[in-house]
């Protein structure tokens, strides 16, 4: 033997068990740890991207920028990168309510804009061009790239110039997330030829932090705040990466402290085993320092081993969980991403873990000295003769039931370490358990569709179910009512004081906003959804009557809205309140038409009957659907009268009988919906299907951490018992020589078992009770759907499982009781 530390490698070949028990746990707690911290990265990104295919990966885009401007911009210290695109104009002969436009994008805008290309390459001059698939069907053509196509383009300029002439195709690109059924996209090369086409400028900045703050004091330093839109839905994604990485490390958190917990036991057993061999290390000259130096190389070489199985497992368990779908998001995640940072923390942790694991046995097995170890004497803790534990198993149990207290009481720090994995796992179960029954998923479904099905076309769409298509589906048997929705967008004036709600004057009216307040009236526009409902509709709308009164007749007669009661608290609003609707667009002759209209407020009610996937920030407005198609239909490109009169319904949500043959019924809208390119079939059951689904694969994965954990934990009280028979062999020896049957010895191990699962279960069910309740009124805030639940059944299982857990656990403790020899006991400090 060389060195001291040639023991600790010794020692681990001839204790295999526990070397394999102690390489499991810490494979296990490392394995969690990359495994969880995978996962929520690859959530973020695989979030992210959706919304970036949703709405382009562009933080903030300036319109009508300059060349000074975009010089400026391009070479700004926090600007990443600049998409450019010009907007050219519109192509000529098209079918009316269709439109394509003409954009010039340089590289980085394709790319911001998430602009893909299904064949072929971009244009690189005038001559050349890209179409969108749905424009070549706007246009009734079949071509592939190497074809020609001739065109004619009105240009967007206050002198409109015309584009004609044969284009060569020489790609066709992916529809993107702005592309409808009617409008679509194509790209040229720029003409040098056009005169007057100021391009938009679409940018990223190098940090994702405070992005909308950043965003707009950029666009005040450089003098175009009023021509900045920012990407809203996605900074606000980004806002959200907090709420995943607090998850993510209060889930690292609790699986480093059982894992700790769980080592520390493993670590410190082996130290008690050896008691006897320290001291007779220190009897013949080791110093303290050599000792220690023996339990940390033991715990070297465990980690070595150790660790890069955790980070191999880690990846393996991430990506079975990705790719089988068990993340309950509804988040498609193509590829696993692992971030180098991700294995040198999940490393790093677990070696801080075994450390500490390791420091108070090390720091133990120094102060061994030489007579006391050969002794094996161990001083126990003050124990308490009245404690309600020890009478209360006394009364149960006898002699043996209060041996058992006083056993675990003894040394009540061990105690408390072994049991906190324990409670740490049957809190986050009855978390859990509790989050996931107090998720209420009809009152979820409720909250965006209240019909059994729903036709959706979107905002924007000229091709849809009319008001004969909405007779014939009211006709249909088992249907009891139709209620359909014109949608167009509007602004709603505003002024400051008016408005509750401060996310509204951040998104509307503070800075930047600021100048676009009229100086008039001193009101600002709030992007608000105007929805017309047919006679059928409004009558419904009856049932959620608040405040106010609601007949078709007064909305034929009159200019009147219903607004909901969420609205009317955010904007001061009551039945007979006046309410300025305006709506901008672009005519012929590129001139910006500003159009008002006076409403008054008809009605408050609880909420709308329209399922809708996406809704504008401001208010939910309806009215009577022939007044949106007076007023509000936007003029498309080359009419001068717009859409008055288009007969086009954007949702239409329709009511089944109880007894109704919904089967029956989803055939007959399926076929309706068929008829319309970009027109969609959603139906309540398929929701509540959609969401049960999601949410057993977010519990899968959530019970499966739990489970987990509790292994870890059972490791802790295997090792405890152990350890306490280690201690106590003399003790034992004693207790058979005065008549303790085996029995006996053994009924008290498995009560001091049965103790460690009845704390557990206690403590864990009073902290993971009590935070279920506080998370839950802590997310009732935004998550209105759930409903306090307390779930008596899985909560007494859970108990009955940490008590089983703790009975189990004393499986291998017999044994070893089982083997030892009276005389042998006894000798154990001669």
């Amino acid at each position: 033997m060389r060195s001291y530390k040639d023991l600790s490698r010794k020692y681990l070949k001839s204790q295999k068990r526990r070397t394999r028990y102690t390489i499991i746990g810490i494979t296990l707690a490392v394995a969690l740890i990359t495994a969880v911290s995978i996962l929520g990265i690859n959530i973020q990104a695989a979030s992210k991207r959706n919304i970036e295919d949703m709405t382009g990966s562009y933080h903030a885009v300036v319109k009508n920028i300059s060349e000074d401007e975009m010089r400026v911009l391009k070479h700004h210290a926090k600007v990443d990168s600049v998409g450019v695109v010009y907007e050219i104009g519109f192509v000529e002969g098209l079918k009316r309510d269709t439109q394509i436009m003409i954009q010039h994008c340089n590289t980085e805008a394709l790319n911001m804009l998430g602009k893909e290309l299904v064949a072929g390459r971009w244009p690189e001059n005038s001559e050349e061009i890209v179409l969108e698939e749905t424009a070549l069907k706007l246009l009734g053509v079949q071509l592939i790239p190497g074809e020609t196509i001739e065109i004619k383009i009105k240009t967007k300029v206050v002198t409109p110039q015309e584009l004609t002439g044969k284009y060569l195709l020489v790609g066709i690109a992916k529809d993107g997330f702005t592309t409808r059924t009617n409008f679509a996209y194509g790209y040229i090369g720029l003409p040098p030829e056009i005169i007057g086409i100021t391009p938009n400028a679409y940018f990223r900045l190098k940090s994702e932090s405070n992005l909308e703050r950043e965003c707009k004091t950029l666009a005040e330093s450089l003098g175009f705040e009023d021509r900045l839109k920012l990407n809203r839905v996605l900074i606000e994604s980004l806002r959200d990466k907090a709420k995943t990485n607090f998850i993510v490390i209060v889930l690292g958190f609790m699986i480093a402290i059982a894992a700790s917990v769980s080592i520390y036991n493993i670590i410190n057993i082996s130290v008690l085993e050896r008691i006897r061999d320290f001291g007779l290390l220190r009897a013949a000259g080791a110093t303290v320092s050599q000792i220690r130096k023996i339990v940390y190389h033991e715990a070297a070489i465990l980690s070595l081993k150790a660790i890069p199985l955790g980070l191999f497992l880690g990846f393996v368990l991430a990506s079975l969980v990705i790719f089988t779908g068990t993340l309950g998001l509804n988040i498609e995640i193509k590829t696993v991403v692992i971030e180098p940072w991700i294995i040198a923390m999940s490393a790093l942790l677990g070696i801080i873990m075994v450390w500490i694991s390791v420091l108070g046995p090390a720091v133990k097995a120094g102060k061994i000295s030489p007579i006391e170890a050969i002794r094996f004497y161990w001083k126990p803790d003050k124990i308490s003769e009245n404690s309600l534990l020890t009478r209360v198993f006394g009364t149960l149990f006898g002699t043996t039931g209060k041996l058992a207290c006083r056993n675990l009481l003894r040394n009540r720090s061990r105690t408390l370490i072994t049991i906190i994995s324990m409670i740490m796992s049957v809190t986050l179960f009855i978390v859990s358990t509790i989050f996931f029954a107090s998720m209420d998923l009809d009152r979820l479904v409720g909250m965006y569709m209240r019909s059994d099905f729903s036709l959706s076309s979107g905002w924007g769409a000229r091709n849809g179910p009319g008001t004969s298509q909405v007779e014939y589906i009211a006709s249909i048997d088992g249907v009891n009512k139709v209620v359909a929705a014109r949608h167009s967008i509007v602004q709603a004036m505003f002024k400051k004081e008016d408005v509750n709600d401060s996310s509204i004057i951040s998104k509307f009216m503070d800075g930047v906003f600021e100048r676009q307040r009229d100086p008039e009236t001193g009101k600002y526009p709030v992007q608000s959804d105007l929805l017309g409902y047919n006679a059928q509709g409004l009558e419904e709308l009856n049932t959620e009557l608040i405040s106010g009164s609601i007949s078709d007749r007064d909305f034929e007669r009159e200019d009147l809205v219903i607004i909901t009661r969420r609205d009317s608290e955010r904007f001061n609003l009551k039945p007979g309140d006046k309410l300025q609707l305006r709506i901008r667009y672009l005519n012929e002759e590129m001139k910006l038409i500003t159009l008002d209209y006076d409403f008054t407020v008809a009605a408050v009610v609880e909420r709308f009957l329209t399922t809708m996937d996406v809704r504008s920030p401001g208010l939910q407005l309806v009215t009577l659907d022939k007044k949106v198609s007076e007023y509000f239909r936007v003029p498309i490109m080359g009419e001068t009268s717009g859409n008055k009169g288009i007969d086009v319904y954007n949702y239409v949500d329709i009511f089944c009988d109880s007894k109704a043959d919904l089967e029956l019924i989803r055939n007959q809208l399926e076929r309706i919906a068929f008829q319309y390119s970009g027109t969609t079939l959603n139906s309540y059951e398929k929701e509540i299907e959609k969401l049960k689904k999601s949410k057993n694969e977010l519990a899968i994965m959530i019970y499966g951490i739990t489970a987990v954990i509790a292994f870890i934990a059972l490791f802790s009280v295997i090792n405890t018992l152990n350890s306490n028979i280690i201690l106590r062999r003399r003790e034992f020896g004693l207790m058979r020589a005065v008549g303790a049957s085996n029995n006996q010895l053994k009924k008290m191990v498995v009560l001091e078992g049965a103790i460690f699962g009845i704390i557990s279960a206690a403590w864990g069910t009073l902290l993971g009770t009590g935070l279920a309740y506080i998370l839950y009124h802590l997310a009732k805030k935004e998550l209105s759907y759930l409903t306090w639940s307390f779930p008596l059944l899985v909560i007494f299982g859970a108990i009955a499982a940490s008590i089983l857990i703790g009975i189990l656990a004393t499986i291998a403790p017999i044994k070893r009781l089982s083997r030892l020899k009276i005389v042998e006991a006894i000798n154990t400090i001669e």
